[in-house]
């Protein structure tokens, strides 16, 4: 039986963001295959310094990086994991991983995209705040406070 393959430019992809990446488990971790979207994510200048750097040290915390791992070996993938992550300068940023655990030619691989979430989390934190604020206004003004739409319902 005949597979169907979709193929893509990853040019186009390295412009929208998206890091892929291909990692080998076992029985030699290294990173088999990447692009350059995700070598930028991770603030590297070359895929040939990622070759050396295995996958689990890029998270920020040891049991964010145990819940990854077994979620990926329990369920053979793995769905908008939101986890922090290291650069190469050690700041960190938030990434979503999206990835599967792959057996073939006697070997494991990871085959996955992260996108960096960063922005996103820094906008939901600043809302959260704006939020909290205004509840523990409304919480201890002495006054009622009500609100009347257009038609002066209450």
């Amino acid at each position: 039986m005949r597979r169907n393959t979709f193929y893509f430019n990853l040019s186009t992809v390295n412009h929208m963001g998206i890091g892929f990446f291909k990692y080998k488990l076992s029985p030699h971790p290294t990173f088999i295959a990447s692009n350059n979207a995700f070598v930028k994510i991770l603030g590297y200048f070359s895929k040939k310094e990622l070759v050396s750097k295995r996958f689990s040290s890029f998270f920020a915390s040891s049991e964010e990086r145990e819940n990854f791992f077994s979620l990926l070996k329990k369920k053979g993938r793995v769905k908008f994991f939101e986890v922090l992550f290291l650069k190469k300068s050690r700041r960190k940023i938030w990434v979503t991983i999206s990835a599967s655990l792959i057996k073939e030619n006697g070997g494991e691989f990871i085959e996955g995209i992260i996108e960096d979430i960063t922005p996103h989390k820094k906008t939901e934190e600043k809302l959260a705040l704006e939020r909290d604020f205004l509840q523990n206004l409304l919480d201890n003004i002495p006054d009622a406070v009500y609100f009347k739409d257009r038609k002066n319902r209450i």
